[in-house]
């Protein structure tokens, strides 16, 4: 029998070199999958079992990928066989423990790492690791595994194992397949109506490369356009309203309609504000109808005495936009609004509520636990007119901090100590009237109420009326201690209320009470992250009432300027930036806002407009619940994109031109 090749036994070992590389990678590959696949479902909910298994393809494809990077290795192999078995041996290692580490990653924040991670300044990104991760004895035994098996496997492939040729033939031949069809090791996200499914079966690796690699694509500018018409051609999507000019997109005359002022019995004096901002307090936990059952008593009960609005959404994934947002109904910037001023670079003129206010007599104040200037907060509040009262460098020594994780790290001081500081700061401020906005901070990562046992059990004697099943006691039995800081910061903002009514200001305070963003739960739907629990509350209210109309924190600031404006002439614009209006107070559900939503990693891909979302290429129809539904709908689809282009674009420009505010604009 004549062979078809005559290879020596170097050659033989080189023709084989990608079967072993693929091969050793797919399996480091896989013990990764199923080490997350069991961690998930030991932590957040069972299933998801054959996102996994799919995921195995993705995964071989990634391997198929790497092997072809790593081809110019070959020929230094011909030549010098083992150092280029100890390259090769090192980077396979590398790369299985970079996979495993970007799988813990999501197993923390429930989102795979993109290019978010070249958003933050190194300071905040040390802030935000050593905050949210804790290291456990799990971990470190997945660790160690993970990095046995990564150098283990390819060693013995590598330096120990013999192939024959034909298996090096067939090797090269799946190799080339990503070459055929180069973007199929990462599936698209359209294809998915869950976000979870996909997270799930992609490789993280792959997706993390492919995220950066698409960052640093050169993207179509706002100065690839003629900015006069997409100006216009974004302005007519709001045909009831007047804008200036082209040149400043977003600026239209101020109907000064106050929708909520017919509500009040106000005093001559003009009331103070309160804003309760809650960290990570979703519609899933709180209000009628919340999705995972609601573990906000008191916010419930003083709900009943409110104006509610039970369809609320926040502008942003994530805490970065909520002080922007509510305060100036502003755009986003390309990284949130408040990174656009770092070092001597100013912000963009705005107005703000707040600025107006102070203009006016008011004087602002900020009380947070925790580190002001994250994410340039202390910054933009300064430029907003707002001094800080208290943050975590304020606090007197009785107080004692958020519980340390195991590397160390704090937060800062939990929401009932910031509450307490905060009224013993109050009886040393005696300026009227004023504007107080708090920001809690428990409902973090890690999670560490005080005195947790206790409300832990709170939690157990809190779902027992629930009449849930085994498979549900133990949904909430996973997130204990989430669920637990969520009756904590209730209770907390409960004495703080209920400390409050013994002020004098109190009977002439208005607090608005909403959350910046959801808790991450598992299960949760693309617009869920969003979705908040929003009130006003006040002794100065005549009735109580419940809206189901869809309005955004971007409407807040409008809100409160015409009530004041109408009521007590306070001197607004003729012209305003607003991206926002004032509140929806239709008794009936619907959803007449366009809202684009900045995700965590600063992408504008996901906008509400007339019942529709669409989120990263994929329609929804949502309900009178915010309950979304994928849909097919081509012409609706393609319209929403267009407003999302012309947003974004919109965006990008009057932040960078500084046209948010033009000059000279007299008040009313």
């Amino acid at each position: 029998m004549i062979k078809p090749f005559n290879l020596s036994k170097k050659q033989t070992e080189l023709l084989t070199l990608p079967a072993k590389i693929i091969g050793s990678l797919l399996l480091v590959f896989i013990i990764v999958r199923f080490l997350e696949y069991f961690a998930y479902n030991a932590n957040y909910a069972d299933g998801g079992l054959l996102n996994y298994f799919y995921g195995i393809k993705h995964d071989l494809l990634f391997a198929c990928k790497n092997a072809l990077f790593l081809t110019p290795l070959f020929i230094l192999f011909y030549f010098f066989r083992k150092a280029a078995l100890i390259v090769l041996h090192i980077l396979m290692g590398l790369l299985g423990i970079s996979t495993w580490l970007l799988s813990e990653y999501y197993l923390v924040s429930l989102v795979p790492l993109d290019h978010s991670i070249l958003i933050y300044p190194l300071s905040e990104m040390l802030h935000i690791a050593t905050s949210s991760v804790e290291i456990s004895i799990w971990q470190v035994i997945k660790g160690i595994v993970v990095a046995s098996a990564s150098f283990a496997i390819p060693w013995i492939a590598l330096w120990r194992l013999g192939l024959k040729a034909r298996i090096g033939f067939a090797a090269i031949a799946i190799a080339i397949v990503p070459l055929v069809i180069p973007k199929s090791f990462t599936p698209n996200i359209i294809q998915f109506e869950q976000n979870e499914n996909f997270y799930q079966q992609i490789n993280k690796s792959a997706f993390f490369v492919s995220q950066i690699k698409s960052h640093f694509k050169q993207s179509v500018s706002y100065n690839d356009y003629d900015i006069e018409a997409i100006a216009k051609e974004y302005q007519g999507f709001f045909k009831e309203e007047e804008y200036l000019s082209p040149k400043y997109p977003f600026m239209r005359r101020n109907t000064h309609e106050d929708v909520i002022g017919s509500y009040f019995e106000f005093k001559e004096e003009r009331p103070n504000f309160v804003f309760i901002i809650v960290e990570s307090m979703s519609r899933e936990v709180s209000g009628p109808d919340a999705k995972r059952g609601s573990f906000t008593p008191f916010l419930d009960s003083l709900a009943e005495h409110s104006l509610y609005w039970s369809n609320f959404l926040t502008t942003s994934e994530r805490t970065f936009n909520v002080l922007p947002s509510s305060l100036a109904s502003l755009p986003y910037g390309a990284r949130g609004f408040t990174q656009l001023a770092k070092g001597d670079k100013p912000y963009p003129q705005f107005n703000s509520i707040t600025n107006l206010l102070e203009n006016s007599g008011y004087k602002n104040h900020f009380f947070y636990g925790g580190w002001a200037f994250f994410d340039y907060m202390s910054v933009f509040l300064n430029d907003a007119g707002v001094k800080l009262a208290l943050t975590v460098n304020t606090f007197s020594d009785k107080y004692d901090r958020i519980q340390e994780n195991k590397d160390g790290f704090s937060w800062g001081y939990p929401d009932h100590a910031l509450f307490q500081m905060a009224h013993e700061r109050l009886d040393t401020i005696h300026w009227q009237p004023r504007f107080d906005i708090y920001l809690t901070l428990s409902m973090h990562e890690p999670f560490f109420p005080p005195d947790q046992s206790n409300w832990e059990k709170r939690v157990d004697k809190h779902i027992q009326p629930l009449g849930l099943d085994e498979q549900e006691k133990d949904f909430y039995e996973r997130r204990k201690v989430r669920f637990a800081t969520v009756l904590y910061t209730d209770n907390s903002i409960k004495e703080f209320y209920n400390e409050y009514k013994k002020r004098p200001e109190y009977n002439n305070t208005i607090f608005f009470i909403f959350g910046d963003h959801y808790v991450v739960l598992g299960g949760s739907s693309a617009i869920d992250k969003y979705h908040v629990p929003f009130l006003i509350h006040s002794p100065l209210l005549k009735e109580s009432k419940v809206f189901p109309a869809v309005s955004s924190s971007a409407d807040i600031a409008p809100t409160i300027a015409n009530m004041m404006s109408n009521n007590f002439n306070l001197e607004t614009p003729r012209w305003v930036h607003w991206l926002g209006s004032p509140l929806d107070t239709s008794s009936n559900f619907q959803s007449e806002r366009l809202i684009p939503f900045m995700r965590v990693n600063r992408n504008i891909d996901e906008l509400l407009w007339q019942n529709h979302f669409i989120s990263r290429g994929r329609l929804y129809r949502a309900d009178e619940k915010l309950r979304i539904t994928k849909v097919d709908n081509d012409s609706i689809k393609q319209d929403l994109e267009r407003k999302l282009e012309l947003f974004n674009i919109l965006n990008e420009y009057v932040c960078k031109q500084n046209t948010i505010l033009a000059p000279n604009i007299k008040t009313r």
